[in-house]
């Protein structure tokens, strides 16, 4: 701005002349035009030969422009294998003209403590998120890390002699649809509404 100065001199600049002054910076500005943020110095020139100007150089600021990032929850099913994550995520706030939301470098994270934690459950407030550009102050509104429970479907079978006491503790099973994680132990207990007094057929196992 070549009007953004003030003269303070015991001389008088005389009436009506043009000093001629011309700011401006020996900063470069980035790839789209912008300064960066930080001060940066100003300096002066006199177009008028009929004045000797002494300045004192003066600085601009830029700040960081403020963006909120507000992170959404981010579901896996539990035994999958998660390293990085892309979750969905809401931009609040304006970036500058001509800049698209790939300037802010962000990248997302779960939490360690977390991401070693493979029970189900919600964990909150375990995504985070990270920036690079320092010419915007940005702020990540946390998210949820949730681990949903496995679906199987499986089918059981035991055969067992007419008159023999009922006992299921050796009944097969064999997994129909979906996949047990390698080396779970799936706690399964089975139960049937056939007795010792059962007439020979086949009886549901639960």
């Amino acid at each position: 701005d070549t009007n953004n100065y003030t003269v303070t001199s015991t001389n008088k600049v005389v009436n009506g002349d043009d000093i001629m002054l011309t700011l401006s910076t020996m900063s470069t500005p980035n790839a789209n035009g912008y300064y960066n943020v930080g001060q940066h110095a100003v300096v002066a020139e006199c177009g008028n030969n009929n004045y000797s100007v002494t300045f004192n150089n003066g600085r601009f600021y830029v700040s960081a422009i403020p963006i909120t990032v507000d992170i959404k929850n981010y579901t896996i099913i539990y035994g999958e294998k998660v390293t990085t994550i892309s979750p969905e995520y809401t931009i609040i706030g304006n970036l500058a003209a001509g800049e698209s939301i790939d300037i802010l470098n962000l990248k997302f994270n779960i939490i360690s403590s977390i991401l070693n934690n493979t029970q189900v459950g919600e964990y909150a407030n375990a995504i985070d998120g990270s920036y690079t550009n320092n010419n915007y102050a940005v702020t990540f509104n946390k998210a949820s890390y949730i681990i949903e429970a496995r679906n199987l479907t499986i089918q059981t079978y035991q055969e067992i002699e007419f008159g023999y006491p009922i006992s299921l503790d050796n009944s097969q099973y064999s997994v129909k649809s979906g996949e047990i994680i390698s080396g779970d132990n799936l706690g399964l207990q089975f139960a049937t509404n056939a007795t010792t007094d059962s007439k020979p057929g086949e009886y549901e196992i639960t």
